[in-house]
């Protein structure tokens, strides 16, 4: 597995092998955000520690996981931007992966936590994208929102949780992931959630994005053809929990197709992704 990093022209390419290189080559957004106990260090951390090798709780997520077979990661880009649709303002994710198994390819992303959360609620989102819109007739905010819903849920019905409540950084993750895939041609897309308990976390923080990401998970569930759901926890050292599975099949072949005349970046057509949280290491 190699770590490297693309240059702004998109041709010239770093290798990343030490916790320096990382900071230099894929700084996070803000300097405040590259201290022991945040998760953009611990994050370089672990997946340089095994050199050449994931962290040992991911490989471990893939192993329990019936639809993968001998998953063997090729190469990861920290801070990757993973263009969805045509706007600006990509997706950037904290890692993105090429990996491979005895049945193709797989596309991960990465979004590593502490207890940040997840942005904004949709809803809020909205509101201030329409606020933008009113002082910016060109902005596409209100389109991107629109369209993210549009492509990966379906109307409310029932005790559905509305979109509007859901954290807008998980739709932006989702699209980013299935961009990710097309672009690999990969018919499998992985969303992980590697999160970090640290001293410098809070419980009730921890407790809130796990709530935020089963309510998410929750609706994903019912609007997405192929979603099997897994959850795996990492503790001071490797004890991984038995993580929890649920497989459905609801929709239909194009339910995550755009309903954009603009060109398709992400639309995967029968690709399944597979989205949860793993690892929380103290």
């Amino acid at each position: 597995m190699r770590i490297e990093k693309k240059g702004k022209d998109g041709q010239h390419i770093r290798r990343i092998q030490t916790l320096e290189d990382w900071h230099d080559l894929a700084p996070p957004a803000s300097e405040v955000h590259w201290v022991e106990g945040r998760s953009a260090m611990e994050a370089a951390r672990a997946w340089l520690e095994r050199a050449g090798e994931p962290p040992a709780e991911v490989l471990k997520l893939f192993s329990r996981h019936a639809d993968f077979d001998g998953v063997e990661f090729t190469h990861v880009e920290p801070e990757a931007l993973l263009r969805f649709d045509e706007r600006a303002g990509p997706r950037h994710a904290d890692l993105s992966v090429m990996a491979e198994d005895r049945r193709g390819p797989i596309a991960v992303t990465v979004e590593a936590k502490a207890d940040e959360p997840f942005d904004e609620l949709v809803g809020v989102a909205f509101s201030n994208a329409l606020e933008t819109l009113l002082q910016n007739p060109r902005s596409g905010k209100v389109d991107r929102i629109v369209e993210l819903a549009q492509s990966l849920f379906r109307p409310q019905a029932g005790d559905q949780q509305p979109v509007t409540s859901l954290r807008y950084q998980l739709l932006t993750a989702t699209a980013g992931t299935l961009a990710h895939a097309v672009a690999m041609g990969a018919n499998r897309a992985v969303l992980i959630v590697h999160e970090f308990i640290t001293s410098k976390t809070s419980e009730q923080l921890l407790a809130q994005n796990h709530a935020d990401l089963s309510r998410f998970v929750g609706v994903l569930v019912i609007s997405v053809q192929f979603l099997t759901v897994r959850r795996a926890s990492r503790h001071a050292g490797v004890r991984v929990q038995q993580p929890v599975s649920a497989t459905v099949s609801t929709g239909h072949p194009g339910a995550y197709r755009r309903r954009s005349t603009r060109e398709r970046r992400w639309t995967p057509g029968e690709r399944s992704i597979w989205a949860g949280a793993s690892c929380p290491r103290r």
